[in-house]
This record gives structure tokens, C-alpha cells and sequence, in this order.
């Protein structure tokens, strides 16, 4: 009588040896550290050009701002302690005060008395009043002041004068 073979005596077991199996796992592992570590220098790297570009976007929104506000400024009076009238440009090294209109939407309408100087914690600090005939009005409209101006890399402002 003749021997009765199993179904898998002729032929090898297919599938993957424990081997075979170890280097795949190892070999995902790696590809997923790797690009988990892409993945984080790449956020990184977004962070700080985006913080960049803030920084930038700002300082030319300050610097656009100013040259507006000192373009547009004009003559102007305001009255002073002794009940008589004084320019309202002032200025020395540091300090600069000009009169000037306010951006449309931004405050109300009319002229206002703009400030600038160093403060705590900032290069440059921005004030502005309210010009009226008689007084100056605080325009208080929620928005810190004097507010600090924001421009990368200075450290301090200084103001020179023509004539």
C-alpha cells in the first residue's frame, strides 16, 4: 500500500519567516521616526518664519503709519498752562509731538496731537489726543496708550531736525 501524503509534504509553507518580519517592523519603525522628525523640524521651521514675517509685516505697518501721520501733518496750536496758545510741533532728540488727522476709521474725525517717545519697555511709544480750540480730549477708545510700537531690531529711536 502506498504512503498517504499530507497536502504539505510536496511543497515549502508559504508565508514570512520571523525574520523576514523583525526587518519589516524595523524598517517601518525607522521610516516613521524619520518622518516624525521631518515632520517636527518642519513645524519648527514654520513657527519661526511665520513669527518673521509677523515681525516684518508689523514694522512696515508702523513705519507706513508714521510716514502717513508725518506727511499729512499741518500747522497747528494748542493752549498751553499760561492761558496762551503754542505750537503744537515739539521735538528734541528723543520726543516728537505733531499734529496730524487720524487714518479714516480709525478714531474720530478731526486733527489730533501725536506723540512719540521712548517708554518703559519699548523704543517707541505712541500717544495721541484729540485736538479741540480750547483743550485737549483724551480719546479713550479701549486701545492701550501710550501704546508701544512694534519694530524688530530697534532698540532706541532718535529724532533729527532740519534747520
Amino acid at each position: 500500500m502506498a504512503a498517504k501524503l499530507t497536502p504539505c509534504a510536496g511543497r515549502a509553507l508559504s508565508g514570512f519567516t520571523l525574520v523576514e518580519l523583525l526587518v519589516a517592523l524595523v524598517l517601518v519603525g525607522m521610516i516613521s521616526a524619520a518622518l516624525f522628525t521631518a515632520m517636527r523640524y518642519s513645524a519648527r521651521s514654520w513657527r519661526a518664519g511665520e513669527a518673521r514675517l509677523v515681525d516684518i509685516t508689523d514694522g512696515d505697518a508702523v513705519r507706513h503709519f508714521l510716514r502717513a501721520r508725518l506727511t499729512e501733518s499741518m500747522p497747528a496750536t494748542m493752549p498751553s498752562t499760561d492761558r496762551t496758545r503754542e505750537p503744537v510741533f515739539r521735538g528734541d532728540g528723543t520726543h516728537l509731538r505733531f499734529a496730524a488727522p487720524m487714518p479714516h476709521g480709525l478714531g474720530l474725525g478731526g486733527v489730533y496731537v501725536f506723540t512719540l517717545g521712548p517708554g518703559e519697555g519699548a523704543p517707541l511709544m505712541l500717544d495721541w489726543h484729540l485736538l479741540r480750540p480750547d483743550r485737549l480730549l483724551d480719546v479713550s477708545d479701549g486701545r492701550q496708550r501710550p501704546r508701544p510700537l512694534a519694530m524688530a531690531g530697534v532698540r532706541a529711536v532718535h529724532f533729527r531736525y532740519f534747520g
